[in-house]
């Protein structure tokens, strides 16, 4: 297992995320949501983000949320688990 796979996987969550989540939006704003939730793969700004939408856009927050804590528990099981860091 290469970390350019774990990585690969990341994206697509945050796509399936993303489908998910904001289904409901016009196109221009799925994309837009899709790229906040693909940066939510950096935990920091996942969780600043959910914060930021969760009264303004509460599925979009969630979506941030959880990639934010898919993230984090990846890391910690390739970390602990597999002994492979992704940093």
């Amino acid at each position: 297992m290469s970390i350019e796979s774990v990585y690969m996987a990341l994206a697509g969550i945050a796509l399936i995320l993303s489908i998910i989540f904001n289904r409901q939006s016009k196109p221009q704003w799925f994309v837009l949501k899709l790229v906040g939730v693909v940066a939510s793969t950096v935990p920091i700004i996942g969780i600043l983000q959910g914060g930021m939408f969760l009264e303004k856009d509460p599925p979009h927050s969630r979506a941030c949320f959880l990639q934010a804590a898919v993230t984090i528990t990846t890391y910690f099981i390739l970390l602990y688990g597999f002994d492979i860091d992704m940093l």
